[in-house]
């Protein structure tokens, strides 16, 4: 419901920008000893070589934009882009251009007023390796008071930036961050307070307010160590708007200062400065060529909208790489197997998982690949062969949680939020209080289940939501459905479906809903399949905004819905029964295949083979363990077969005819493979063969007879 205080809130944050921008200056955290020695080593090597760069250099950024938990706040796209942008003209000189690799939006209220102490907590589980991480703010802070426009680590620590947003789109603070991260110091010194060290004059050059024991010249080792940087004594509050020094500091000839307000490794006021000297542009690249070469350069990437289809989908491949050109694409099992277009469409005709390989050029002229091996997953549209997993219980700390869910255009979805939680520190929230696209539809996806064997499913799960008090009848409704479909065709059912007051867990607000403890309900859902689906089957939660208040869900368990064992399986010969002790619905199968009719209580057997059959109800269903006919009136009774099921042999048994007159004995798959062919023996070793149903045949006297038996 942000509208409701839109206009006073753009005032106030743009005073706020106004202000802590200018006001605010640069935190640098101490340097470990390794560092020092890192530097001072850095300087005796540049004394002799300053080792810039043969090429031009692009280097990786990942930005971490730090949104609170329903999603608000934060830098904008475009104000990062036009960051990134003036960085660039900047460090054009420098033979560096910077690009972002990726954004990272952490929805996370502990962060967004980021304060020092929190930094392992932030940077530990966000940061990239080999790409300088920048992490963007609303405040920066030291938790006692103290807040700075932002910090950077010199090299030999960490790779990290920390920047408030209002000074990371003020034009020259993201540039004097990178500036100190490539070993650049503040212009008045290595500390971030206090008079410079160094003398006014420069070598051969004289002081002229001394006239004995006068100080030398010592540009290439006080102050920020470079000669064609004025020195500088350190320019907080001393600036005027017009950019003037009127400070009348004097060093330790008596020399007055006359500073640079432009150079953008000053304490100058923020919109002053604008200048990086030669000598900042040769230690900038000599920084990056000596401690930061291994930072990533271009990278390839690419997305696609779900990595799990189902045969015969589309699946559009779209290149995020950034400023890369001719494209060449594999897809393993995909139709077409490659192509040079930008963003592909690709379907594959067979279930399973599949490599995407994709190939292209640099800005520089240099080919990259990248390779990612079992990238699609392809499931069957029709008959699923296989187990797939069904979810487990689920508190929503996992960091992979949130790849299940799906966004609508308008960009605002379900959250993983630290604001409320059931169990643990977690929970799915969708901030319905301030989402103001009216009747938008989101969905969070669970995971597939199996439905060949189930088709009744029971989701558990705890969910804490009020609606907004103020408001007529009608007005500002949310409603949370659970829908389920085939996997492969999204035409969804709701199987439960609340909304407004109806789906209350607590008393109505006018402000933003967050749960107590007491403020949580359960809910248990059947989700009944189609009897006739053989494949997999999707579920989600679906939620309609009605511009209400916030909902929080947590705690889900997907499994199938088990009915208790009401029936007892008799058989006598090759008649089969099912014993229920009350009304239940009944469907027998042979070999997994279902016989049409076959609804009974009873049915005779007229084949060999596994007979199972599902007891179901209106709200579970059970398969009961297999009927195994080993023989039916056409096949001779004197051939016997044991155990059955067997595991590591199966023994054979013949009585009334000599076992001399059986030439072969062979065993084939379900399918009619032929697995095994051998003279006769009375023991057949049978551990090399996978689960499942195969036939036994006795090849004797021209004739032959088969059994059908059950490998476990």
């Amino acid at each position: 419901m942000a509208t409701r205080i839109t206009v006073l809130a753009t005032i106030l944050f743009a005073l706020s920008i106004d202000l802590k921008s200018q006001e605010l200056q640069c935190y640098t955290p101490e340097l470990t000893l390794a560092q020092k020695q890192l530097l001072e080593n850095f300087q005796n090597q540049r004394s002799t070589s300053v080792n810039l760069l043969s090429d031009p250099a692009t280097v990786a950024i990942t930005a971490h934009i730090i949104r609170r938990d329903d999603g608000g706040g934060g830098l904008t796209d475009q104000q990062l882009f036009d960051a990134i942008d003036n960085v660039n003209d900047y460090y054009a000189n420098a033979g560096m251009s910077f690009f972002i690799y990726e954004i990272n939006y952490i929805n996370s209220t502990q962060f967004f007023d980021f304060v020092t102490s929190d930094e392992d907590a932030l940077n530990e589980p966000n940061d990239i390796e080999n790409t300088i991480n920048i992490y963007f703010a609303n405040s920066v802070g030291d938790g006692e008071g103290g807040f700075y426009c932002g910090y950077a680590y010199f090299p030999g620590w960490k790779d990290i930036i920390l920047m408030d947003n209002s000074c990371a789109i003020n034009g020259s603070t993201l540039p004097h961050e990178i500036g100190h991260y490539f070993t650049l110091y503040h212009t008045h010194g290595t500390t971030n307070t206090g008079t410079t060290d160094e003398i006014v004059i420069r070598p051969g050059e004289e002081s002229t307010a001394c006239e004995v024991d006068c100080l030398p010249a010592n540009c290439d080792t006080a102050g920020d160590q470079l000669c064609d940087t004025e020195a500088d004594p350190n320019l907080s509050g001393v600036v005027s708007g017009s950019c003037d020094y009127t400070g009348t500091a004097v060093d330790g000839n008596g020399d007055i200062f006359s500073p640079n307000t432009h150079n953008i490794m000053s304490y100058s006021v923020k919109n002053c400065r604008d200048f990086f000297s030669q000598g900042q542009y040769d230690r900038i690249a000599s920084g990056y060529v000596n401690h930061r070469s291994y930072l990533l350069g271009y990278a390839i990437k690419f997305e696609v909208e779900n990595q799990q289809v189902c045969v015969n989908d589309m699946v559009e491949f779209s290149n995020t790489s950034e400023e890369m050109t001719g494209f060449s694409w594999t897809f393993e099992g995909g139709s077409p197997s490659s192509s040079s277009d930008e963003s592909p469409m690709v379907s594959y005709a067979e279930p399973g998982t599949y490599d995407v390989t994709l190939t292209a050029m640099t800005p520089g002229g240099d080919e990259e690949e990248l390779y990612l091996e079992n990238y699609i997953t392809v499931y069957p549209g029709g008959e699923a062969e296989g187990i797939m997993a069904i979810s487990d219980f689920e508190e929503f700390d996992e960091a992979n949680t949130i790849d299940a869910q799906l966004t609508n255009d308008d960009g605002f979805s379900f959250i993983i939020s630290t604001e409320a939680s059931r169990s643990a520190t977690q929970s799915l929230h969708m901030d319905h209080y301030n989402y103001e696209g009216a009747d938008e539809i989101d969905y969070f996806n669970l995971p597939l289940v199996k439905t060949d064997q189930h088709k009744v499913f029971e989701l558990t799960f705890e969910y804490a939501y009020t609606y907004y008090s103020d408001i007529e009848e009608g007005d500002y409704t949310d409603t949370l459905d659970i829908v389920f479909s085939d996997a492969c065709n999204i035409d969804w059912e709701s199987a439960w479906r609340k909304g407004g007051e109806e789906l209350s867990t607590a008393d109505p607000l006018t402000d933003r809903f967050v749960p107590e403890a007491g403020d949580w309900m359960s809910e248990t859902v059947l989700i009944e399949f189609d009897q006739s689906m053989e494949g997999y089957g999707r579920v989600a939660f679906r939620t309609k905004n009605g511009y209400g208040n916030s909902l929080f869900v947590d705690d889900y368990r997907l499994e199938p819905a088990v009915c208790e064992e009401v029936y007892e399986i008799v058989q006598d010969g090759d008649q089969l029964m099912v014993d229920v002790s009350e009304e239940l619905d009944l469907q027998w199968y042979f070999d997994e295949e279902a016989l049409e009719g076959e609804t009974g209580s009873s049915i005779t057997a007229t084949d060999i083979g596994a007979y199972t059959v599902d007891v179901s109800n209106s709200s579970c269903t059970n398969t009961t363990e297999p009927f195994i006919i080993l023989g039916v009136d056409q096949i001779e009774a004197s051939l016997k077969i044991y155990p059955n099921p067997a595991q590591d042999y199966l023994n054979l048994s013949l009585t009334g005819e000599p076992k001399n007159d059986i030439q072969q004995v062979s065993i084939r798959d379900i399918s009619g493979k032929e697995i095994l062919n051998q003279s006769f023996a009375e023991r057949v070793d049978v551990r090399s063969l996978n689960s499942g149903l195969y036939i036994v045949e006795f090849h004797m006297n021209g004739q032959k007879i088969s059994r059908r038996f059950l490998k476990q």
